[in-house]
């Protein structure tokens, strides 16, 4: 076990390790003993910056300035030796670099674009319930949620359904932002044993005409974006485009499950699906960390930063947080947003990019779920699948009527 690292500013310390099996399967408690530390804390075990605060986490994703994404949006600094992959065209580029690129990428993913793919999302949400036998019991992840949204996700993006291959992917994409441990060298295992299709996957020539994955190359030619931009932005939008959506969805169902009082009112109205949704990415929030590197002078709850530290953005601390909730671990549609959304799709100028193609998808699968069912319970208790920064269930048995 390595010494544990030295604060080189006066700050609260603590031992806590957010990466532990324990902490990751059940985060609430460790998050819990975060947040009275201080709004912002020095993790020993790991030599950095960590803030868990609801008013901490959303002024460091608001200034891009003084806590860069560059340095990398994981554990690791991607600009030093040793890097697992390539930076990030998007998610790890600051301003002004990356306005340039999220402007294109907007235009490219426009609610006009996503709004075209809802039809086909409806369809295959009614191929995938009409196959559910009622009154059986079955694996909601296995059996439905991944199904669909790998069918749905890689059908409007162009690129190969390959449902275990996008789920290893996935998985090693989140573990590898977190620290290299037991759950980083299982899944790079798996990856490694891929890599070949996992490459083919990300060039021009794997584009199923019509996806967005072909208007992305097509940018790049037309200097919309940066040389040799396209190929990475493509496994950005792999890496990071599905497995979230899956982790909404899969929260969504079990909380109905468990509260069976809310499915009669949004049977009743539809409008309460995309509410259920931000209540469940507020709960569990399903990336539950990014990083950030102090740059510029950054200063933070009076105290001056030096250069190159890595920040720990506890999201999911962030939306339970009781200074900004009322009743924070408690499942609540009706929930008032207006005086500020959750931080589960990020903030500032980094907020997720795929937004609106995850509340699309969620919403026309959602329509025909409750179309199909009138009752949803769990059938045994459900299990978290343990992975460094995603929060996402592994086993969701439940039984429809």
């Amino acid at each position: 076990m390595s010494a544990p690292f030295e604060c080189p500013i006066d700050l609260p310390e603590t031992d806590i390790d957010p990466f532990s099996r324990e902490n990751i399967l059940t985060p609430n408690g460790y998050q819990e003993a975060l947040r009275p530390l201080g709004d912002i804390v020095w993790l020993r075990k790991y030599g950095v910056l960590c803030v868990a605060r609801h008013d901490s986490v959303t002024r460091v994703l608001q200034d891009p300035m003084h806590f860069i994404s560059s340095g990398g949006v994981g554990l690791s600094d991607v600009r030093k030796p040793g890097a697992w992959r390539p930076t990030s065209p998007i998610a790890e580029v600051d301003p002004p670099g990356h306005t340039s690129v999220r402007k294109a990428m907007n235009r490219i993913v426009s609610p006009v674009t996503v709004r075209n793919w809802r039809a086909g999302f409806s369809e295959l949400a009614e191929e995938i319930c009409s196959g559910i036998a009622k009154g059986r019991s079955f694996d909601a992840v296995r059996d439905v949620i991944e199904p669909y949204v790998l069918r749905a996700f890689s059908g409007a993006l162009g690129i190969e359904a390959h449902g275990e291959n996008l789920i290893i992917v996935g998985n090693h994409s989140f573990n590898a932002s977190g620290p290299q441990n037991e759950f980083f060298y299982e899944t790079e295992a798996k990856l490694a044993e891929i890599a070949d299709w996992y490459e083919r996957t990300q060039q021009s020539e794997a584009m199923i005409p019509g996806g967005f994955g072909e208007r992305v190359f097509e940018a790049e030619a037309a200097g919309e974006l940066p040389p040799e931009t396209a190929s990475p932005m493509l496994r950005t939008l792999i890496r990071g485009g599905m497995d979230t959506t899956i982790s909404a969805l899969g929260t969504l169902l079990r909380h109905l499950a468990e509260q069976p009082q809310w499915l009669p009112r949004i049977q009743e109205d539809r409008r309460l699906v995309l509410a259920c949704l931000e209540e469940s990415i507020r709960l569990e929030s399903p990336v539950q960390c990014v990083f950030r590197t102090t740059s510029d002078g950054a200063s933070f709850a009076g105290v001056d930063l030096p250069d190159d530290l890595k920040v720990q953005v506890l999201i999911g601390a962030a939306n339970r947080d009781p200074d900004r909730w009322l009743s924070p671990d408690v499942f609540n549609p009706e929930r008032d947003f207006k005086s500020g959304m959750h931080t589960g799709f990020g903030h500032g100028v980094h907020n997720c990019l795929g937004q609106m193609i995850a509340r699309a998808e969620v919403q026309c699968f959602m329509n025909v779920f409750l179309d199909h069912f009138k009752d949803l319970r769990l059938a045994s208790p459900v299990s978290y699948r343990a992975m460094n920064v995603l929060r996402t269930l592994d086993e969701l048995p439940i039984t429809v009527h």
